[in-house]
């Protein structure tokens, strides 16, 4: 009994002397790879300051690591909570964001490997907004055609002056511009002439619409009309500013109630001091610009494509000699495509007391896009 007792307890008494072995409970440890570089993760969607009408928000990931990337974790604004887990390529996934308020959040993507490395995106911002609000995102590359057409007085295309514009967005290649860093040109080359258009571009939070110098360009317009008639100076032509020229929601990203207004030109309007050669008495000239959403649901048909639409009129009114004259433009805008789908300028009668002159009318109708 004795000598089998020894021979049970010898190897746990072994144990002890055996090298590197032990009774004690260690932690466990992971055995080492030898791999410690860390994955690479980029979202490319969302894309910067996109707009979400949904509750449901489709992502893509690109991640590439040495060995393996294993998974990756999507967290919204900053949490240290996953909203999302990917396991497999593609890095692709939809994301619940029913539960968020309208306004802007931001997405990071974390990538991990097999050995434990781990790795952060750049966070993005996107904008959840009202399925009934407009989200105008102005995208370099985007490049759209149109239709265009002169009217005359009853404002009926001209079919003689028919012509094809073909206008691109451009990047303002990170210029700061009237305190401005984002914006875009909007280059327009019209077959009709061969002349080139440059708009200078940029939305807000709300998608708001800005020209920079739009007020200017008007009355650049004005003059080069009635100078057709009478040789014209302006001697107090307003410096270059952002005009807004299109509105569509509030501040807190609800849709504007349709009929809303908006100023473009300083309340009061903008007076100018016009000279007539021949003429030593200076007439002067008041213009003033409004604004005005009047549609949010007008569908225009591109192709076998029907857009949906939101409506704006600009009302131009020049008061000379105590006449007023009116002048509309009309533009119709999309969120997708997010751009101009429709440009209307009323013909009008230019009465500058003394005579009165013919002002023709453009149409412009998208025919087609790419975003």
């Amino acid at each position: 009994m004795k000598t089998f007792l020894s021979l049970l307890l010898l190897p746990a008494f072994l144990l002890f002397l055996l090298p590197g072995c032990s009774t004690k409970e260690n932690p466990v440890t992971p055995p080492k790879t030898g791999d410690t570089e860390q994955p690479t993760v980029q979202i490319t969607s969302p894309v910067a300051d996109q707009s979400v009408k949904s509750d449901n928000l489709s992502v893509e990931v690109l991640a590439s690591d040495n060995v393996a990337v294993t998974k990756i974790e999507l967290m919204v604004d900053a949490s240290a909570t996953p909203s999302l887990i990917l396991s497999q390529s593609p890095w692709k996934g939809v994301l619940s964001i029913a539960s968020l308020a309208d306004g802007a959040h931001t997405l990071s993507a974390k990538a991990f490997d097999a050995a434990g490395n781990a790795s952060s995106s750049a966070a993005v911002t996107f904008r959840k907004v009202n399925s009934n609000a407009a989200s105008i995102l102005l995208s370099p590359g985007a490049t759209f055609r149109y239709d265009v057409w002169d009217t005359d007085e009853n404002n009926q295309k001209l079919d003689a002056t028919k012509g094809m514009i073909a206008t691109k967005i451009s990047g303002n290649g990170g210029q700061i511009l009237a305190g401005e860093t984002e914006w875009v040109y909007s280059i327009s080359d019209d077959d009709r002439d061969g002349s080139k258009d440059t708009m200078i571009i940029h939305t807000n939070a709300t998608s708001d619409l800005y020209v920079f110098g739009f007020v200017r360009t008007v009355i650049d317009k004005f003059i080069a009309v009635a100078s057709q008639s009478f040789p014209l100076t302006i001697s107090n032509v307003p410096a270059a500013s952002w005009n807004v020229i299109a509105k569509f929601n509030a501040a807190d990203g609800q849709p504007l109630p349709i009929g809303s207004e908006w100023d473009v030109t300083p309340p009061g309007g903008v007076s100018l001091t016009v000279q007539m050669q021949g003429v030593p008495i200076p007439i002067s000239v008041t213009l003033g610009m409004k604004g005005q959403l009047e549609s949010n649901s007008e569908m225009i048909v591109v192709g076998s494509e029907q857009i949906r639409t939101w409506k704006t009129v600009i009302i131009a009114t020049f008061t000379i000699l105590g006449n007023d004259n009116e002048i509309k433009i009309n533009a119709w805008f999309s969120d997708n495509p997010s751009g101009q789908i429709k440009f209307f300028q009323e013909g009008a009668t230019l009465n500058l007391g003394f005579t009165t002159y013919p002002v023709r009318g453009e149409v412009q109708e998208l025919t087609s896009y790419v975003k």
